[in-house]
């Protein structure tokens, strides 16, 4: 029962309480309305050049894995594997 009765104070407290009245509308105005906003240089992130420079490294390496896994895994290899046993 105590835990309701300050529950419904505190209810009763933030019930009269006014939030402070803000105009931020010619703050976003002004940013929307901005001709040329500057979102940054390239050259201003580092850590996406050396995302690309790793993904374009990492293209032929992905490449020869998929060659090298569908030849090594290929329908004909264990057949081969056979024969070449028996011989």
């Amino acid at each position: 029962m105590n835990n309701n009765r300050l529950f419904n104070i505190l209810v009763a407290g933030a019930l009269k309480e006014k939030p402070p009245q803000v105009d931020i509308s010619e703050k976003v105005i002004a940013t929307l309305a901005a001709p040329n906003r500057r979102l940054g240089w390239i050259w201003d992130k580092p850590l996406m050049w050396i995302a690309a420079v790793s993904s374009v490294a990492t293209v032929p390496f992905v490449t020869l894995a998929v060659f090298l896994h569908n030849i090594w895994t290929g329908p004909l290899f264990e057949i081969s594997k056979a024969i070449s046993w028996v011989m």
